[in-house]
Order: structure tokens, then C-alpha cells, then sequence
């Protein structure tokens, strides 16, 4: 089953590879790229319009952990550290993936933020020799539903621009 909507073209791509060439992934050449720290990175999108009141962006951080800690073991923690930090949300969705044929966990997490916009985060992490790769998207609610039925796509195939780039990810050292 299609859903209606005009296919968006795919936009021009960059690659990055983080400081310590732990992950490389490709990105819209629209979106700014800020190095928090070294082992953080933003990928920032451009404003849809005059009206967009956010702007969606994947952060990307990676931290040593060691050989004993699996993506199971440090889950509780996450999720407690993400639901103290997202006041009032709400965590749906929980399941495991993979990305870039590993194991991962992914949570989404949705809430309302102090100006009235309704968010989305999803967050994944996995474990790839001793090294934590820890992702998260934000983004606008309704805009990203808005994206993912304009894409001409089925539903099971439908993806926000955001999940297309985390799932372009490569792990380097595996």
C-alpha cells in the first residue's frame, strides 16, 4: 500500500568520520556539523521554513567502556538518565535493532517542550570493541509524521531524513 505524497529527492550527501575513527556516516551537505567535545558530534538540519520553531538534529557521542558492559547491562541506567533529563516524556517503543550489523537498542521518547512543540527523541546505543556509540535524534513531532507519509513510501518503509542518516552509520572498529 502506497501512501499519497511527492516523493522528496534525495538530497546531496557529506561524510564524516569522528575524531577517533570509531564511526563514519553520511549526512544532508545542508546540516551544520558541531563538534561539542571530541567525542560528541551535532548534525544540525536546516529550518523547513520561516514557521519551524525547531530544528532537527542527531548528536552522536562515543565513550570507552569496558569489556564486561553490554548494550543490556547499561540499558536501565540510560533509560533512567534519559527519562530525568526529558521531564514529562513519555518512553514508547522499545525494541532492538541492528546498525550496520550490530546489535543496538533504540527507545523513543516524546514530550511537549516549554514553548507548546511537541518532540520526538529516539535513542540508540550498541557496544563495538569496548567503545559506546550513543545516538539520538530529535525532532518535531508532527513534522516528522508530515515527512514520513510525503514520502511516497509504504508504511513499513516510511523514515524521517533524521532515521535515514543514523541507519547510514559505519562502525569502523568492529
Amino acid at each position: 500500500m502506497l501512501v499519497k505524497g511527492s516523493a522528496q529527492s534525495k538530497p546531496e550527501l557529506s561524510s564524516f568520520t569522528d575524531t577517533f575513527g570509531i564511526y563514519s556516516i553520511k549526512f544532508p551537505k545542508t546540516y551544520f556539523v558541531s563538534k561539542q567535545r571530541p567525542q560528541t558530534t551535532m548534525f544540525v538540519a536546516p529550518k523547513d521554513n520561516d514557521q519551524d520553531k525547531f530544528q532537527e538534529r542527531i548528536v552522536i557521542e562515543v565513550a570507552s567502556v569496558d569489556a564486561n558492559v553490554t548494550i543490556e547491562s547499561i540499558e536501565k541506567a540510560i533509560v533512567e538518565q534519559l527519562l530525568a533529563n526529558l521531564k514529562g516524556s513519555t518512553a514508547t517503543l522499545k525494541y532492538t535493532t541492528k546498525l550496520d550489523g550490530i546489535p543496538t537498542k533504540k527507545q523513543i521518547f516524546s514530550w511537549t517542550s516549554s514553548d507548546g512543540v511537541m518532540l520526538t527523541a529516539a535513542h540508540y546505543w550498541l557496544i563495538s570493541k569496548g567503545t559506546l556509540i550513543r545516538i539520538t535524534t530529535l525532532e518535531e513531532t508532527v513534522v516528522a509524521m508530515q515527512k514520513k507519509l510525503n514520502s511516497g513510501k509504504s508504511f513499513s518503509e516510511m523514515k524521517t531524513p533524521e532515521e535515514e542518516i543514523v541507519e547510514s552509520i559505519v562502525v569502523l572498529k568492529k
